[in-house]
């Protein structure tokens, strides 16, 4: 697989599994930037990338270490390129 494709792949399924954490905290786009300057929704709407210093911020915010965090979204990867593999023509849309 071409690298671009899958650090496309890879930025798509950190920005989902963001969102995913802000909604489990039950928090909104506009409390995330009024708390922390953050203008989430580009990044949750593919608008912009994820700057690390960015995604530290975030993180903190949720309360998530940085470990964490790469440990979930390694387990997503590979649970996208699973359904990918076999034919999934929406690997993303599902958890």
């Amino acid at each position: 697989m071409p690298d671009q494709i899958k650090r496309t792949e890879t930025l798509l399924i950190a920005k989902k599994l963001l969102r995913e954490i802000r909604e489990k905290h039950g928090i909104t786009q506009q409390d995330v930037r009024r708390q922390t300057g953050i203008h989430i929704a580009r990044f949750e709407n593919n608008e912009n990338d994820l700057k690390l210093s960015t995604l530290r911020v975030l993180l903190d915010h949720y309360q998530l270490t940085m470990s964490d965090f790469f440990r979930l979204l390694e387990k997503r990867e590979r649970s996208f390129r699973r359904k990918k593999k076999k034919g999934d023509p929406f690997p993303l849309q599902k958890n």
